[in-house]
């Protein structure tokens, strides 16, 4: 027997970011998200990131990086040794060959290192 309609799975959400009437056009999800190699760490932190995002903007979009407001980088991905312990904020702006911008942003937390062992 086909499957009853009433139980039926909706069709998957459209990623594509709409333009004209923003009272008529949907809110979709940011497409992008940074990748962090960790979040909270030792002092000093070897902090690898990526962006996320739809592969054809790889090689279409521009990226910038900025960690507590000042640009490190502007690259799909890059590293950054963060030497003093804080509270950071990695942002990501891209902007695709359309002109759409998104945004996106993580806190990175470094702890000061408690070993004895290191020179003063």
């Amino acid at each position: 027997a086909p499957p009853d309609p009433q139980f039926a799975e909706p069709p998957p959400a459209d990623p594509t970011p709409r333009r004209g009437n923003p009272e008529k056009t949907a809110k979709l999800p940011v497409p992008i998200a940074i990748r962090v190699s960790a979040t909270i760490g030792f002092e000093p932190l070897l902090l690898v990131y990526s962006a996320d995002c739809p592969a054809d903007w790889q090689r279409t979009a521009s990226f910038t990086w900025s960690l507590d407001g000042k640009i490190i980088a502007q690259d799909l991905n890059g590293q950054r040794t963060i030497t003093q312990p804080g509270e950071y904020t990695l942002d990501l702006r891209v902007v695709t060959r359309d002109g759409v911008e998104h945004h996106a942003s993580r806190r990175i937390r470094v702890l000061k290192n408690l070993d004895t062992n290191r020179d003063p």
